[in-house]
């Protein structure tokens, strides 16, 4: 995720908690957090395990 995209999810975040936002920021909001989700478990599919992976030795 972009330095930008998490600085305002990061803001639209703190706005929800307050109850601060519009209709448009809690989508613009839902977005970014899905896309957030979705990056992460993309790094995570691209892990190996550390009991899988194989020592030298």
């Amino acid at each position: 995720m972009k330095k930008l995209e998490m600085t305002r999810l990061n803001l639209l975040f703190e706005k929800m908690v307050s109850n601060k936002t519009n209709i448009k920021e809690q989508k613009e909001l839902t977005k970014l957090y899905q896309t957030y989700i979705d990056e992460d478990r993309e790094v995570l599919n691209n892990v190996t395990p550390i009991h899988t992976q194989k020592h030298a030795g």
